[in-house]
């Protein structure tokens, strides 16, 4: 594994005063971050986690997924197996009467409608046969159907699925260990659905902002690299009053007002910045993405050339800042909780109790039972009913809030989602989703193997940096 060596922010133009105001920001903005990781030139200045959280641990990126994906399809491209140029149909069995072509799935620009993309199922047939509202290559609209054909193409002509694909040749050179992609069928997923940690994501994004290179080793073609990140479609139309949202689109990568980046939903970003020589890793928890994005695109701007004089008071305050960064939020405590107002979608079939115990509370949830901390986290590990082989990890605090009711934070450690289950001991419990998963998937949906649990946890035992 390589690892990126470490200094000090200023030393590489970063004042910690610019990082400490972001982190200020980030929470008074309710933005509810989990880890942020920041890198110049190659070296790390900035490795930070929201209790419970760790920069380790692999978590649910979701479209970051599409931007690992447009690798895969850039190492076939190198290996002469696919050209983005040549019809769908060339390369996997499916109808293809609009005459779409691997670029327009890349660029999101298959003519397709934001009316039609959301409409369509998950389903590479379903996408292909139905006719797009515009010409194809003259329309964006964000299309996850479009990047699952793009996984189709990848298990087609390699007969491996993508993970499989990636491992020897981006995985293993960034140093990134065991992951898991989410299946769809016999591929896998591909527009959603793949693990990474935060330290992942600097991986991609530091060799992203130096043009395929990491550790100065070659991992992706540079050639691959700038066609990736050119502005491919004019999103202009997608959400005006988003800058982030609206400076272009290129291969399963979204311009940036500096830069460009990997963006998942809740705000899971790998952010590439290569006129600095700048990578930027965040995963959080909040709809509000471009919120997020402004605080990282203020910080991206406060960046200089030279290195700036070391503030010892300002170095001081923002290691003191880091030492207490938590995600435990006493929102809500001052009120009530209205426990007629029923569960969020996805939880309505969940029944959750509360009871007591020594060090706080627990929750039987009928499948599994778990601790909860008052005034700590606590962390564990449950296995599925089913005995499939997958976990959830989930890390609980909880406290009593005005009225006596209990409120408690289940954190889903490997996704961007947490439960608020309130009520009192021996009734079944409020559940509401802070945020609620797309597609409104349950529970169940956000189980993963027990590699995906146990890998942070190695690496934490191992104390290897990124």
């Amino acid at each position: 594994m390589f690892d990126l060596p470490t200094a000090p922010p200023a030393q590489y133009g970063v004042e910690p005063s610019a990082i400490t105001r972001a982190i200020d920001a980030l929470e008074r903005e309710e933005l509810d971050p989990h880890g942020l990781v920041l890198a110049r030139r190659g070296h790390v200045l900035l490795r930070c986690s929201w209790r419970p959280y760790r920069t380790d641990q692999p978590a649910l990126v979701y479209s970051v997924s599409k931007t690992v994906l447009a690798l895969a399809i850039g190492f076939l491209v190198a290996e002469g197996r696919v050209d983005v140029r040549q019809l769908v149909d060339a390369y996997v069995d499916l109808p293809n009467p609009a005459g779409l072509t691997v670029e327009h799935l890349l660029t999101m620009n298959t003519g397709h409608s934001r009316k039609q993309t959301l409409a369509l199922p998950h389903d590479g047939y379903a996408l292909l046969a139905t006719p797009p509202d515009y010409q194809p290559g003259t329309h964006f609209a964000y299309n996850s159907p479009a990047s699952l054909v793009l996984s189709q193409i990848v298990t087609a002509v390699t007969g491996e699925r993508l993970t499989a694909y990636l491992r020897p040749r981006l995985f293993d050179r960034l140093g990134i260990g065991q992951r898991w992609w989410m299946p769809h069928g016999p591929i896998d997923q591909g527009y959603s659905g793949l693990h990474l940690s935060a330290d992942d994501l600097l991986r991609v994004a530091v060799m992203l902002a130096d043009g395929g290179r990491f550790c100065g080793r070659p991992v992706v073609e540079r050639s691959w690299v700038d066609e990736m990140a050119k502005v491919r479609s004019d999103n202009s139309h997608h959400d005006p009053g988003s800058p982030d949202y609206s400076c272009g689109y290129g291969y399963q990568v979204w311009r940036s007002r500096r830069g460009f980046r990997a963006d998942g939903s809740f705000g899971q970003f790998a952010i590439a910045v290569p006129e600095k020589g700048l990578a930027i890793a965040y995963e959080g928890a909040s709809e509000r993405q471009q919120g997020a994005l402004d605080v990282l695109m203020k910080l991206v701007e406060s960046v200089v050339e030279r290195p700036v004089a070391a503030d010892v008071a300002a170095t001081t305050a923002l290691a003191s800042r880091l030492e207490k960064l938590d995600a435990w939020s006493s929102d809500g405590a001052d009120s009530p909780v209205d426990e007629a107002q029923g569960s969020s979608p996805g939880l309505a079939g969940e029944r959750w109790l509360m009871g007591r115990d020594q060090n706080g509370w627990t929750i039987d949830s009928g499948r599994f039972t778990i601790p909860v901390g008052d005034g700590a986290w606590v962390t564990s590990r449950r296995e599925t009913v089913d005995h499939s082989g997958l976990f959830w990890l989930f890390s609980t605090r909880g406290s009593v809030t005005v009225g006596g009711t209990v409120r408690v934070d289940v954190r889903i450690m490997t996704a961007p989602h947490r439960i608020t289950a309130a009520g009192t001991v021996g009734k079944p419990l409020t559940l509401t989703w802070h945020p609620t998963p797309l597609w409104h998937c349950g529970l169940d949906d956000l189980a993963v193997p027990v590699e995906v649990i146990m890998s942070g946890l190695e690496a934490e035992n191992s104390k290897s940096g990124v």
